[in-house]
């Protein structure tokens, strides 16, 4: 089990996690390691994705998500898996 702390961009848009950048650097790791990415359940902590607009306006910024944001998604986490 891989966890993300939220989704950016590209996984925002897309609906999944680590589609983006993040998620290439990731495959080639899980490559690198020999693990296959469909053995490995992927999701991230914070589910939204907290941004703001770049300073041109053409794109949007990830932000970290707050602490109470993480609390409070933690028990989705739980609910499906024992730590």
């Amino acid at each position: 089990m891989l966890v993300g702390e939220q989704p950016g961009d590209k996984e925002d848009l897309a609906g999944h996690p680590f589609v983006g950048p993040a998620g290439k650097l990731l495959n080639e790791a899980l490559a690198e390691a020999g693990i296959a990415r469909d053995e490995v359940y992927i999701t991230n902590v914070v589910k939204h994705f907290k941004w703001a607009r770049s300073p041109r306006g053409k794109s949007r910024i990830g932000k970290k998500p707050l602490t109470s944001e993480i609390k409070a998604c933690r028990p989705g986490l739980r609910r499906n898996f024992t730590f």
